[in-house]
């Protein structure tokens, strides 16, 4: 090869080189346009955080709204649900809550447990109990003979005692406290796998003042963060009672169709903001009760109960450990 040829076809080489380092430019720089576009059917949610001192802890309450208010404590509630983010466990949920959970082969619910205590009670003493009842049966829970499913049993026993005293906070703050009557509560938690394993498949509105909902592991629960849009009020409030879905007041033929066809009905996905609960968050519910109890009559708080159900689809596989607490104010309620 002679020279003149080495040269030319180190130039070509050099001419091929750059065309295409320029053609490669030219492709992130429309991958970066593309990404910095935003789809108008995606919706933008601010969270403001406002402080809830309980016990020396502050944990963050995330309300959604277009422009952030100035940040306050917790005085009241004005909206009827509220997201809060419970302080980071230094244990994985994973490692403390589905080994709780029924095995794979065993779909369904694997226990479901309520204990009721009042202000006079010890937090800590009523968590343990209420664990024990959960774990009662099961050898591999049951004994915490081995020093790693001690450690564990306490540090689930210590999210249980902190959901309880916000709870409580919670109530003393907003509701009417009943006079010369400590106020008594009651906690609750189920462990499942699969949609056999499902509490409420159906939108639903709760018969109580307000329910705390907190998912220790899987999916948190659905609800509907808006008053009206895509919610058919006359079908959920006439076919099946508040709480559980009850077939017993519902029509015939709402009655022959499946919870997937019901929830079409009573709440339009395509229109309805539908928010999905994380895992570890907690929801603060308005019940269909708030007016009745509400601690602040003379600034009422006109809330609408928050139309709300269990994750769906569940997969057979999926698992979850429910923790869900009411206040009990009267007979009716327990």
């Amino acid at each position: 090869m002679t020279p003149m040829d080495k040269h030319t076809r180190t130039r070509a080489f050099a001419v091929h080189g750059r065309s295409l380092a320029l053609l490669l430019l030219m492709v992130v720089a429309s991958t970066c346009r593309a990404f910095q576009q935003v789809s108008p059917h995606v919706v933008s949610q601010s969270h403001t955080p406002i402080t809830f001192d309980c016990k020396a802890r502050t944990v963050g309450l995330l309300r959604s709204t277009a422009s952030p208010p100035p940040a306050r404590s917790v005085q009241g509630i004005s909206s009827a649900y509220e997201r809060i983010e419970m302080p980071t466990s230094q244990t994985n949920p994973n490692e403390l809550w589905k080994p709780m959970i029924p095995p794979i082969w065993q779909a369904g619910i694997g226990f479901d447990e309520t204990i009721q205590w009042t202000t006079r009670d010890d937090p800590e003493q009523v968590a343990s109990r209420l664990l024990k009842k959960c774990t009662a049966g099961s050898s591999k829970h049951g004994g915490h003979d081995d020093a790693a499913e001690q450690q564990l049993h306490n540090a689930r026993i210590q999210q249980v005692v902190e959901a309880m005293r916000l709870f409580r906070s919670h109530c003393e703050t907003n509701l009417v406290e009943q006079p010369d009557q400590h106020r008594a509560f009651k906690t609750r938690i189920v462990a499942s796998r699969g949609p056999r394993g499902t509490k409420c498949p159906q939108w639903h509105i709760d018969h109580v003042p307000v329910r705390w909902i907190q998912s220790l592991a899987g999916r948190g629960c659905q609800y509907v963060a808006s008053k009206d849009e895509g919610i058919n009020w006359s079908m959920l409030l006439n076919n099946g009672k508040e709480e559980s879905g009850d077939d017993e007041d519902a029509n015939d033929e709402f009655v022959s169709l499946s919870p997937q066809e019901r929830n079409k009905q009573i709440v339009n996905d395509k229109v309805a903001n539908i928010v999905q609960g994380k895992e570890m968050e907690v929801m603060l519910l308005v019940g269909s009760r708030w007016q009745e109890y509400y601690a602040s009559p003379t600034t009422k708080s006109h809330l609408h109960p928050v139309v709300h159900k269990s994750p769906s689809p569940m997969a057979r596989w999926e698992a979850r450990v429910l923790l869900t607490q009411d206040v009990i104010e009267d007979a009716g309620l327990t």
